[in-house]
């Protein structure tokens, strides 16, 4: 049987795992709720590559018009371009990407140079990469149209360009994948990432009016960029067009020497994960409960006791769950940050800047920031049994309806948004943001109208679409496509009819209207909120093999 196995090439290896990676994107569509999916994923591809699309038609007009008229220097501005949004957006929707466990691979009797290969096969076909290669051939052929004789200079230069390109994005990757191996070390480096994203954010008041005090520095920092890949690459074509082979070539070899040692790190990389390196992430050494401490966690605390026992054990674990989650307080402290950032705009040192007209009006300040907070705290019930894993089984073994493993789940949010919506009014009380009497009963009222129409959607989308997520992970961590089109609708349909309301007040000269049209509206949501748990109950029956399938994997 030995003698009848026919040993592959290099090529053909490398066509197997192109097509195991379009058998597993397809594969995806084949389970429950795959219909819905596909047109959620329909949708979102679509506007992608209207975007992709838009970039890559402004990066062509920009080459052909610096071609045109010969102004070479410029398209490295377009490589730049090329290269940031490659190398930070791999990072970013790297979720969007079909998960797949490249050390499954090592099962096979493959050669080292083959796994290789294979891994930067695999990059080139992620949805960031494919966008990246997409920008990178319109400014090739921007350059095409302006100038026929550079062609081939083109694709000599966007060969090395896009090599160096995914040699970096893959060598990036398994550095930070040993990097991460450990959930603390993950989530240390990622509230290390946050905090220096947010305090960049507070960048723009402290340099207003200082920019020709930068220009200097600008300067003086510019010529030190041309000897970086996008600006070697932009003085090869200058090169070509000037008939200068021997720069033409030196630009090139200094691309190909920038992906050199990215290409010796990816393979050390790899090689250590071929001879057998096993990325873990568990704790090393037995983890030891002591009795005392034992006795204390198993205690509820007073205000738990006041709810049906088993509503407060749910309470007790979603806490016990969000102490665990590092990247659960990054997102319970962004909207403090950002509303923080926002309410920074007014005051006398800073005459409101771009943000005068809401600040002016406290009324719609105050509201916008409460309703941020509210998106932002809701968009995981959409989710919500993400984080339950093979827990999942035990819900549905245990002698407990799912009306309340939802109503536990419910509050426990409840309770974390009345906690950052106390946060965020102190913040902005203290700067002096507070609206009227009618405006702030008016905001409650609304608030109290979107929360439990919101978490009656979400319940429902956490049953019919689950995905699960783990702790500490940002890669693969995204909800399905068509849970993303259904928190997004009913934001704005919540948002467009609370608009509408405040707006009414003014039309009709009566700041009070709005507080009588909320508090039916959230009577309302509130009634059917709770008439929604028993379905919801029964949904959650009948819908056991797709959370027990979608979780458990």
């Amino acid at each position: 049987m030995a003698d009848g196995i026919r040993s592959l090439t290099l090529a053909q290896e490398v066509a197997l795992l192109v097509r195991l990676r379009w058998r597993i994107l397809r594969n995806r569509f084949r389970g429950k709720n795959a219909a819905l999916e596909l047109i959620g994923l329909i949708i979102s591809g679509l506007f992608l590559g209207a975007l992709v699309f838009f970039f890559a038609f402004a990066l062509g007009e920009g080459a052909y018009f610096f071609t045109s008229r010969r102004e070479y220097p410029w398209l490295a501005v377009l490589f730049w371009g090329v290269l940031l949004f490659w190398q930070v957006f791999a990072v970013f929707f790297s979720g969007l990407t079909a998960s797949f466990d490249f050390h499954s691979l090592l099962r096979f009797p493959l050669r080292l140079r083959a796994f290789f290969v294979m891994n930067i096969a695999y990059g080139v076909a992620d949805p960031v990469a494919a966008a990246s290669v997409i920008l990178a051939s319109a400014i090739l052929l921007g350059i095409a149209m302006a100038q026929c004789s550079l062609v081939p200079a083109a694709l000599v230069v966007g060969f090395f360009f896009l090599l160096l390109n995914i040699l970096v994005e893959r060598c990036i990757g398994s550095l930070l994948e040993r990097l991460f191996a450990k959930r603390r070390t993950r989530e240390v480096f990622f509230a290390l990432f946050f905090l220096v994203m947010i305090s960049a954010q507070f960048t723009g008041p402290l340099l207003a009016g200082r920019q020709r005090a930068l220009l200097p520095w600008v300067q003086r920092l510019w010529p030190y960029l041309n000897i970086l890949p996008p600006s070697l690459a932009a003085s090869a074509l200058g090169a070509a067009a000037g008939g200068d082979s021997m720069l033409f070539a030196a630009n090139v070899a200094g691309l190909a020497g920038y992906a050199m040692p990215f290409a010796l790190l990816l393979w050390w990389r790899l090689s250590a994960q071929y001879r057998g390196e096993l990325i873990s992430d568990t704790e090393s050494g037995p983890v030891v409960v002591r009795g005392a401490k034992a006795s204390r966690a198993s205690s509820q605390p007073a205000i738990l006791r006041l709810l049906p026992g088993q509503v407060a054990v749910v309470v007790q674990k979603e806490f016990r769950y969000l102490l665990r989650n590092g990247m659960a307080w990054m997102n319970m402290v962004m909207p403090l940050v950002l509303v923080l950032l926002f309410a920074l705009q007014r005051g006398p040192a800073h005459p409101l800047g771009p943000f005068a007209g809401i600040a002016r009006a406290g009324d719609w300040f105050f509201r916008g920031a409460i309703g941020y907070v509210i998106l932002l705290v809701t968009a995981p019930a959409y989710n919500c049994f993400a984080f339950e894993g093979r827990g999942i089984q035990t819900l549905f073994t245990a002698p407990v309806r799912f009306r309340a493993v939802l109503l536990g789940k419910n509050l426990f949010l409840i309770g974390v948004l009345a906690a950052e919506i106390a946060a965020v009014m102190a913040l902005l009380h203290a700067r002096g943001i507070w609206p009227a009497l009618p405006g702030l009963l008016g905001t409650f009222a609304a608030a109290a109208y979107m929360i439990p129409a919101q978490l009656t959607v979400a319940n429902w989308a956490s049953l019919s679409f689950p995905r699960k997520l783990e702790f500490g992970k940002m890669r693969n961590q995204r909800a399905p496509w068509f849970t993303t089109l259904v928190t997004l609708g009913t934001t704005l349909a919540l948002g467009a009819s609370c608009a509408v309301v405040m707006l009414a007040g003014g039309w009709f000269g009566n700041p009070w209207l709005p507080v009588g049209v909320f508090l039916l509206l959230a009577g309302a949501a509130i009634g059917g909120y709770v008439a929604s748990l028993d379905a919801l109950s029964d949904l959650a029956e009948k819908k056991r093999e797709v959370l027990i399938d979608a979780l458990c994997r």
